[in-house]
Formats: C-alpha cells, structure tokens, sequence
C-alpha cells in the first residue's frame, strides 16, 4: 500500500516498488519505491513563492552604530494554491545565521500565510554593533516547489553599513 503521496515520494510499507497511485485526478503508474516525481499530478495545487527583493544580497543601507535601519521584502503567491512562509528551523535563532547574525532582526509573524495570487511583506531590520560592514543570511522555507527540481529554502544575504566614525552619538562627544 501507498504510504504517502505529497507531491515528492511514494513507497510501499513492505519494500515492494511499482504499482499504481492516483491522486488529484491524475494516475500515476509503475513509479519505484524511492523514485522522486518531477513534476506535480495535473490539478494538484502547487504555490509558486517570488519575492521583491528577490533573493540574493540585499543592502539595508548605511546607518550609525546602534541606530536601526530597516527594508522590506515583499513576498508574493503566483500559483494555484495558498503559500505558507516559515523561518528555517522555525525560529530567528536557526533562520538568521552568519558572522553579524545578531545585529538582524525580522519583524513580521510567522508562519506568514500567502493566499492565491495575493503579497504580505516582511520587514528585516539591522541595528549594527560596530562601524563595517555587517552581514548575516536570512533563510525562509516555504510550501513552494517542494518537487526535487525545486528548492523550498528562500535565502536572502543581508548586509548594512556603518563607516568609520559613524558610532553612537554620545560616542562621538
């Protein structure tokens, strides 16, 4: 018997492959124990996750020591099905990681619920601790392409600058 069907795998309980397996109004047959699907049965709901920025490096910007700095990343749904967005490991701790991890915040609740064809925007702030450049990646797991040709983790490289001089004001007295 078929022990799971979500999209990605599917394997009989006694080690047997082959068979046949219907679900979302499409039949799948003589898929092997193990085998990963390549795309998703016709009519299976598959969210699509894009975002502005979209991943990659984003620069804050420049501000003094301890003085928050802020930008928004506004995520979108641009498939058929409602999105969820998670924290990887499911907190600021595991999903904000990197030599200046805790000069990073995200501001926002999670999980982040993106229906069909519709945004929400998160914030991620950085509040510097030292004059530099700070830096830390910022990975989002999300219920999009969870296929094996996809990739569910979202990582952004966040970075903020402080030059030289630019400490505290009473530092500055």
């Amino acid at each position: 018997p078929v022990q799971s069907m979500n999209g990605v795998w599917w394997g009989s309980s006694d080690g047997a492959s082959g068979g046949a397996l219907t679900g979302h109004g499409e039949s799948i047959s003589n898929v092997s124990q193990g085998t990963f699907l390549t795309t998703a049965p016709t009519g299976c709901p598959d969210p699509a996750y894009s975002s502005s920025p979209a991943t990659g490096t984003i620069n804050i910007g420049t501000t003094a020591v301890s003085t928050p700095i802020s930008t928004n990343i506004n995520i979108t749904e641009g498939g058929n099905a409602d999105l969820w967005v998670k924290l990887a490991g499911g907190s600021l701790a595991t999903a904000l990681t990197g030599t200046n991890a805790a000069d990073f915040t995200v501001l926002g609740s999670f999980p982040l619920h993106v229906t069909q064809s519709s945004s929400q925007t998160i914030t991620v702030q950085c509040t510097p601790s030292a004059t530099g450049t700070r830096t830390a990646s910022l990975t989002l797991e999300t219920t999009a392409s969870l296929l094996p040709t996809g990739n569910n983790q979202k990582i952004y490289n966040l970075q903020c600058n402080t030059p030289a001089g630019a400490g505290r004001s009473e530092e500055r007295r």
